[in-house]
């Protein structure tokens, strides 16, 4: 989500970046680590973008209120409401 929104952090990209050798040949996807996730959890090419254009019109609609908007606190309400875990 924070990837999505360009608000990852730096430490913590170069963290997953690290890892993408290992995420490649666990799963057996090929790509940088947000491939290997968006392959495992099946996600549309389309939800970068949709996530984005979320992110932005929330953080709009809170500027108009005079609020602001937490990146991490957008990145776990936007799972919550739309991801189920699997059983």
């Amino acid at each position: 989500m924070l990837s999505a929104v360009g608000l990852l952090d730096p430490e913590q990209e170069q963290v997953l970046k690290a890892m993408e050798p290992k995420l490649r040949e666990v799963y057996g996807v090929e790509g940088g680590w947000l491939d290997v996730v968006a392959a495992q959890m099946q996600f549309p090419d389309s939800l970068p973008l949709r996530i984005k254009a979320i992110w932005e019109a929330g953080v709009e609609s809170a500027g108009r209120q005079g609020l602001s908007v937490n990146a991490n606190d957008f990145a776990v309400a936007f799972v919550d409401a739309n991801f189920q875990p699997r059983s």
